[in-house]
């Protein structure tokens, strides 16, 4: 039973490295992206320039 833990501890101190974190956000680089991508059908504020668009705001 001992040998089973030790395996088990073993096995996922092995495994932990390979879940590396995510890069933090860059809130700047998201609200370009929106700005220049999202905006482009779905206007700057959220309201769509198109009936056929929906809209992201409200």
């Amino acid at each position: 039973m001992i040998r089973f833990f030790f395996v088990l501890g073993a096995s996922l101190f092995a495994l932990a490295p390979a879940h590396a974190q995510a890069p933090a956000a860059d809130a700047a680089a998201g609200k370009a992206k929106a700005e220049e991508v999202c905006a482009a059908c779905h206007g700057a504020n959220g309201v769509s320039v198109s009936a056929t668009i929906p809209n992201l705001a409200g």
